[in-house]
C-alpha cells in the first residue's frame, strides 16, 4: 500500500461542529432547533453551490420567523459565532502538519468560510490546498469538486485520504481511489484514532 502523501480534511462535523451552531443560534433567537436546521439543511446545497447568497439565505429565514428585527449582526455570522471546534481534530492536524501536506475540501459558502477563518475556527497551518464548493461551482459528493482538488496537488489517487462525516461524500472519492476515513462528530478521538492507523 502507498504511503499517504496529502490529507484533505472536511469542515463541517470534522473541523468544526456546525449543527451545534444552528442549534444554538435558535436558542438565541427563540426558534424551534428543529425547524431551524431543517429550513438550513433544505437550502444548503443552493448557498454550497454557490447559487444561493448568504443575504438570500437570511431573507427566507426572516420570512419563515421574522428575525431580522432580532438580529444585531449578519444571520451568517450569528451562525459561526455559535460554532464550536471539533479540538481533536485540530490537534490532529497541527500534529499532521509537521510531516503531511494538509488540504480543505468543504461543502460552504465562500462568506462563511471567510468568517470561520477569520473567527479563527481552523487551525492556523499552512494548507497545500483549500477547495470551497461555492467557489468552484460543485458540490460534494459530485465527482467534478473531487477532481478539481485532485488536479490541485501532486500525488497519485492512492496516496491521498480524504475525511468526511457524509458517507455519500467517502463513496465518491474512494469511487476515485482515495483512501478514506468516514469522521463520527460525536466521537472525533475514535476517527482521530482510525486516521492515524492509515498514516
Amino acid at each position: 500500500m502507498k504511503k499517504i502523501k496529502f490529507v484533505y480534511f472536511d469542515l463541517g462535523g470534522v473541523i468544526v461542529d456546525h449543527i451545534s451552531g444552528l442549534i444554538k443560534t435558535a436558542k438565541k433567537l427563540n426558534l424551534d432547533k428543529t425547524e431551524v436546521i431543517l429550513l438550513f439543511k433544505k437550502h444548503a446545497n443552493d448557498l454550497d453551490r454557490g447559487s444561493l447568497s448568504l443575504s438570500e439565505l437570511e431573507n427566507i429565514f426572516d420570512k419563515k420567523f421574522n428575525i431580522n428585527h432580532k438580529l444585531d449582526k449578519k444571520l451568517g455570522e450569528i451562525l459561526v459565532d455559535n460554532f464550536g471546534v471539533i479540538k481533536e481534530t485540530h490537534d490532529l492536524i497541527y500534529e499532521l502538519a509537521k510531516s503531511i501536506d494538509i488540504g480543505i475540501l468543504s461543502n460552504v459558502s465562500e462568506d462563511i468560510f471567510d468568517y470561520i477563518k477569520n473567527k479563527k475556527l481552523i487551525p492556523n497551518i499552512t494548507y497545500s490546498s483549500i477547495i470551497i464548493s461555492a467557489k468552484e461551482k460543485t458540490i460534494k459528493p459530485e465527482k467534478k469538486i473531487f477532481e478539481i482538488a485532485f488536479s490541485k496537488i501532486k500525488c497519485s489517487s492512492e496516496e491521498i485520504l480524504f475525511i468526511d462525516d457524509m458517507p455519500e461524500n467517502i463513496n465518491t472519492a474512494k469511487s476515485l481511489g482515495w483512501k478514506t476515513v468516514l469522521f463520527k462528530t460525536d466521537n472525533p478521538q475514535k476517527s482521530v484514532d482510525e486516521i492515524k492507523k492509515l498514516l
